[in-house]
C-alpha cells in the first residue's frame, strides 16, 4: 500500500478509529492533524511521521520513545498521550489531547515582547512539568517557544503546556546522539549541549531562562548571522545581562543566573528555579498593588482589584496575597478615621489651655477703673478740725481701709458697697464741717 501524503490522509480513517480532518502544522519530523475519536466523539490531536522517515528504524525508534516518555508523566502541564501505534502502511503515530489555542511562538510573533511578570506566570508552570520530568530521570533537552502551548479552556483560563519529548534524554535507556551530532535549537541549547552533548537538569533550567529572556527582549539569548557563528559566541562569550525598565534588579538577576554559562553556577535544581521565580513573581505582584494603590485604584470604602486587561494568560491573585491586599485598604481607612477623630480634639485642648493661661479680660478692666476715681478722691478730700475739740476721720483714711476689699469685689464681678463714712457727735448726718479756705471759718456743705 503506497505511503500518503499529509494531504492525501485528510478524511481518510487512522486505524478504523480516528478520522483526520485537517492539517495543524508541520515540523522537521512530522505532521500534526485534527481528529475525532469515533469511539470517544471527542477531538483529538494525531501526530504522524513524515512518509520520507517512516523507512528510516532509528527514526521510527525515535518516534516511539517520544510516545512511551511523555505517556510516562501524567502532569497538568505536559500534553498528555491517549494512544499510540502503526497504520496500515507502517506509519507510526500518536494519538494525544486536543489542545485549543496557539503556541507561546506564535504568540510571540504576534506580540514581539511580554511584560516580565507575564512571561514568569508562562515559565513558572512549564518549569514545574520539567521538575516532575527531572525526578522521573526524563531531561526535555528542547526547551522553546515552539514546544510551548498556550491552552485556552472552555472557562477562558490559560494553561501553558510543554510537548515534544522527541530529543530527550533519559536514564531508564540507552538512547544517546551519535559524538558530534548536534541536538537541540540554535538560540535555545545550553552551552555544555552544543559542547560537547553532555546534559543534566541544569540544560532544562537553561532553556526555561532562555525563553524567558526571549519573551521580555525580543531575541534570544544569544543572535548571530549564522548558527555556527551563534554556537560560538554560545560558548565563548556570557549572555548580555537582562536589563528592563521597571523590574527591580534583583528579579533579572534570577534569570542571569539561570542563564550562566557555566553549569555549576546556575540553579542546580529545576525546583530550586521554580522557588526562585515564584518568589520573583510575588514581589512583582507586591510592586504593582503598591503601585495601584498609590494611584487610587484602592476606594478607602471597600477594597477593589482591577482586573488586568492587558493578556488573557494572567491566572487570578492567590488568596492569600488578596486578603494581604484587603488588609491593606482597611489599615489606610482606619488611619483616616483616626486622624479626622483626633485632630478636632488635640485642638480644643490646646485653645483651653492658652484660655486658662490668661485673667479674665473684663475683670482686670473692671478693677482698674474702680480705683482711679477712689483714688483721685483720697487725695482730694483732708481732715477738718470740728467744734469740741473732736477730729473726724477723713474719708480717705477709711478709703484706704476698704478699697482692697472693693478691688476684690470688682475683680469677681461684684458690686461695691459705698463707704460707710463715721459721723462726728453732735453734727448732722446730712452736713459735714469745712473751713473756709480764704477765712479759715466752718462752713456747712452737702455731702
Amino acid at each position: 500500500m503506497p505511503i500518503l501524503t499529509a494531504e492525501e490522509r485528510i478524511g481518510s480513517s487512522l486505524a478504523q478509529r480516528y478520522r483526520l480532518d485537517a492539517v495543524l502544522g508541520t515540523g522537521g519530523m512530522g505532521v500534526l492533524f485534527r481528529g475525532v475519536d469515533a469511539e470517544g466523539g471527542g477531538p483529538v490531536a494525531v501526530k504522524m511521521l513524515k512518509p520520507d522517515h517512516s523507512l528510516d528504524p532509528a527514526r521510527v525508534g525515535r518516534f516511539f520513545r517520544e510516545t512511551r516518555l511523555a505517556a510516562a508523566l501524567r502532569h497538568p502541564n505536559i500534553a498528555a498521550v491517549l494512544d499510540s501505534g502503526t497504520d496500515e502502511t507502517g506509519t507510526p503515530f500518536i494519538v494525544m489531547e486536543l489542545l485549543e489555542g496557539k503556541s507561546l511562538e506564535q504568540e510571540l510573533v504576534e506580540r514581539d515582547v511580554l511584560s516580565f511578570a507575564e512571561a514568569v506566570r508562562i515559565a513558572i508552570p512549564i518549569a514545574t512539568a520539567l521538575s516532575a520530568a527531572h525526578a522521573r530521570g526524563i531531561v526535555h533537552r528542547d526547551v522553546k517557544p515552539s514546544n510551548i502551548f498556550l491552552c485556552r479552556t472552555t472557562d477562558g483560563t490559560v494553561v501553558p503546556k510543554l510537548f515534544d519529548f522527541g530529543i530527550a534524554k533519559s536514564r531508564k535507556d540507552d538512547f544517546e546522539t551519535h559524538t558530534g551530532v548536534f541536538v537541540g535549537t540554535p538560540g535555545y541549547v545550553a552551552p555544555e549541549q552544543a559542547r560537547d552533548g553532555e546534559c543534566d537538569a541544569s540544560t532544562d533550567v537553561w532553556g526555561v531562562g532562555a525563553v524567558i529572556y526571549r519573551a521580555v527582549t525580543g531575541s534570544p539569548p544569544h543572535m548571530a548571522d549564522s548558527i555556527p557563528e551563534m554556537l560560538a559566541n554560545l560558548v565563548r562569550e556570557p549572555v548580555p545581562p537582562l536589563v528592563l525598565a521597571g523590574v527591580r534588579k534583583s528579579a533579572c538577576a534570577v534569570i542571569d543566573r539561570a542563564l550562566d554559562r557555566e553549569p555549576q553556577r546556575r540553579y542546580r535544581t529545576m525546583a530550586a528555579f521554580v522557588h526562585a521565580l515564584e518568589a520573583t513573581s510575588v514581589a512583582e505582584e507586591r510592586t504593582d498593588a503598591t503601585q495601584e494603590f498609590s494611584t487610587g485604584t484602592f476606594e478607602l470604602s471597600r477594597v477593589v482589584v482591577e482586573a488586568d486587561s492587558r493578556t488573557a494568560v494572567r491566572p487570578s491573585i492567590s488568596r492569600s496575597w488578596k486578603l494581604v491586599r484587603r488588609f491593606q485598604g482597611f489599615a489606610t481607612l482606619a488611619a483616616v478615621v483616626l486622624v479626622v477623630a483626633f485632630l478636632p480634639r488635640r485642638h480644643r485642648a490646646d485653645s483651653e489651655a492658652q484660655m486658662s493661661k490668661q485673667p479674665p479680660p473684663r475683670a482686670v478692666e473692671h478693677a482698674s477703673k474702680s480705683q482711679e476715681p477712689r483714688a483721685a478722691a483720697a487725695e482730694e478730700t483732708r481732715v477738718l478740725p470740728v467744734a469740741g475739740g473732736d477730729s473726724t476721720p477723713s474719708p480717705a483714711s477709711h478709703a484706704s481701709r476698704t478699697t482692697p476689699k472693693a478691688t476684690q469685689r470688682h475683680a469677681r464681678g461684684q458690686p461695691t458697697p459705698k463707704a460707710q463714712l463715721e459721723q462726728p457727735q453732735g453734727v448732722p448726718a446730712s452736713a459735714v464741717l469745712e473751713q473756709e479756705p480764704n477765712t479759715g471759718l466752718p462752713v456747712a456743705n452737702e455731702w
